[in-house]
């Protein structure tokens, strides 16, 4: 074995540390906006980031989303990648936003289908129901750690059917954001409307190794 590669006392964060890290498990770069393959075999894909997470930055997750358009195209990245940013909602779960969300069925149907994916419904299930709540857990007990992204959560990649909600919000691909219509219950998703953001602008990152590390290909 390399002993370069168990040994982490030489690992600088310049690049040519990161060009030896990326030789050794180029699978492993969850950076790469190089698609063309993936698209080219009909693959379909969903990506989704919490704008209330603690851990990891939705910026991030924006600049990912512009460089896919960057290598892609805008139009072809759009025929093949949705992208959705969920208010309130944490690293994986809590916060105060709509949770669980149910992006399984969509993305089933757009493979199996071809219907593309637009407005995604959210709903705020009843306190106590529902496989993830914020900040409690399940039967309206507290979690252990609060808020801590990596409290225990059920194991499952759908939402649940047929759990009451006390209201529900649309989510629609980035940029576009949910706007009340100004008439109707503001609990309800379907008095809502997609509205440009206006604060959507490429997010550019003035940090060398940062715009280094969102490459188009490695």
């Amino acid at each position: 074995m390399d002993e370069k590669a168990t040994d982490l006392t030489g690992f600088h964060f310049d690049d040519a540390s990161f060009a030896y890290m990326t030789k050794l498990a180029p699978l492993y770069n969850a950076e790469n906006t190089n698609f063309h393959s993936f698209h080219k075999r009909g693959g379909h894909l969903i990506l989704w980031h919490g704008l209330a997470d603690q851990s990891i930055s939705p910026l991030n997750t924006i600049a990912y989303y512009q460089g896919v358009q960057r290598e892609m195209g805008v139009e072809q990245t759009d025929s093949f990648l949705k992208f959705y940013l969920l208010p309130g909602v944490g690293h994986c779960r809590n916060g105060e936003g709509f949770l669980p969300v149910d992006f399984l069925t969509p993305l089933m149907a757009w493979t199996e289908t071809e219907t593309m994916p637009n407005t995604i419904r959210t709903e705020r299930p009843v306190l106590g129901e529902g496989p993830m709540l914020s900040p409690l857990g399940e039967h309206g007990k507290p979690t252990a750690g609060g808020q801590i992204h990596m409290a225990p959560m059920p194991s499952q990649p759908y939402a649940q059917a047929n759990v009451a909600s006390t209201a529900s919000n649309p989510v629609y691909p980035y940029p576009y954001i949910a706007q009340y219509t100004g008439t109707g219950d503001v609990k309800d998703a379907q008095n809502y409307r997609p509205v440009k953001s206006p604060v959507f602008v490429p997010m550019i990152f003035a940090s060398h190794e940062v715009t280094k590390t969102v490459p188009p290909d490695f």
